[in-house]
């Protein structure tokens, strides 16, 4: 006998018709990575031919509850936070501030122009604090400064990290996080990883 694990989106439960909620049977559907040529890659199973990895879900006992799903906000903000720092240097023109003609309306291929043109000199990474010429009398730059917003996103990483890691029982020190652990608190964490996460997990898949 062996375990052949699957991830839990291959696998849908099927229920009995005439005894709603009664779980009967699973309809495995493979990942298009997981199948091979000239086999099929849908079958049902009968319970016992399935093993269940699952923590406790009161709102879908069946399936149960991913502890990735409990930290799935987490992650999702943390995800955001680096696409619009990415974006900031990718787009973002620095200086940062607002080109004003003063003395008329722009067509739009004027507008254009200066927005392409200061945007070749001004956005991206390579371009921060570049010395910005405006030439003639009727252009004005007004500056934007950062927001308080974004200028803590750092330590809203910082805190979806511990919330992540929290969730996931794993403490900072196995991921090689020491800003403020020592020697003796990283042997405690250490002690603490086996006898709460580890080996809990381990007596769920043996029971």
């Amino acid at each position: 006998d062996r375990i052949w694990c699957v991830p839990p989106d291959a696998m849908r439960p099927v229920y009995e018709r005439t005894h709603e909620g009664e779980l009967v049977a699973w309809e495995l559907t493979l990942p298009p990575h997981m199948r091979r040529a000239g086999r099929s890659h849908r079958a049902i199973l009968s319970l016992p031919e399935v093993v269940h990895f699952k923590y406790p879900n009161p709102a879908d006992p069946i399936r149960g509850l991913s502890r990735i799903s409990a930290a799935a906000g987490s992650i999702a903000t943390d995800i955001n936070i680096d696409a619009y720092n990415r974006a900031v240097l990718e787009n973002g023109g620095a200086p940062g501030g607002l080109l004003i003609a003063k003395d008329r309306i722009l067509t739009p291929q004027e507008r254009d122009e200066a927005r392409e043109t200061w945007k070749a000199r001004h956005g991206g990474a390579q371009n921060v604090n570049r010395t910005a010429i405006l030439e003639g009398a009727n252009w004005e730059y007004q500056e934007i400064s950062l927001s308080p917003q974004d200028m803590q996103h750092l330590e809203s990483k910082r805190w979806n990290r511990e919330e992540v890691l929290a969730v996931m029982g794993v403490p900072k020190s196995t991921l090689s996080i020491t800003d403020d652990l020592n020697y003796a608190t990283q042997l405690g964490q250490t002690a603490n990883f086996w006898t709460n996460t580890l080996i809990p997990l381990l007596e769920i898949i043996e029971t």
